[in-house]
C-alpha cells in the first residue's frame, strides 16, 4: 500500500502506479475535478452518509466511483466552521482586498 500526500496526485503518478499494480492511498486537493461534493449540497444530505468519530469530533463520509477510480469525501463540521469564520472574519478586516479578489473570479 503506497500512500503519500496530496501533492503527489497527478495522472502520471496514478499511471505509474497502476502500471506496478500498487494499491495506493492519495488524498486530492479541494478544487479537484474528481471530487463530487454533490452529495453535500442535499437538503438533510447527513441522513444519506455514514460517520465516525476521531479525536472526538464527528466526521461524516461518503463513497463513490468516477472514471473507474474509488473516491471517499469526508466532511469534518468542526473544522468547516473554523475556516469558515477565519475567512468571513478576514474579510471583516480587510474588506478591500476581498472585494478585489471577488471581481476578478467574477470576471473569469
Amino acid at each position: 500500500m503506497f500512500i503519500a500526500d496530496k501533492g503527489f496526485y497527478s495522472a502520471a503518478n496514478i499511471k505509474a502506479l497502476e502500471e506496478e499494480n500498487l494499491k495506493y492511498l492519495i488524498p486530492l486537493r479541494r478544487n479537484n475535478l474528481a471530487v463530487d461534493y454533490g452529495p453535500l449540497e442535499a437538503n438533510e444530505f447527513k441522513r444519506n452518509l455514514k460517520h465516525f468519530t476521531y479525536q472526538k469530533r464527528i466526521i461524516w463520509y461518503y463513497k463513490y466511483s468516477k472514471d473507474g477510480s474509488n473516491y471517499i469525501t469526508f466532511l469534518d463540521d468542526r473544522l468547516r466552521v473554523e475556516e469558515e469564520t477565519d475567512y468571513l472574519q478576514r474579510i471583516e478586516t480587510r474588506p478591500d482586498s476581498y472585494y478585489y479578489y471577488a471581481l476578478q473570479v467574477e470576471a473569469l
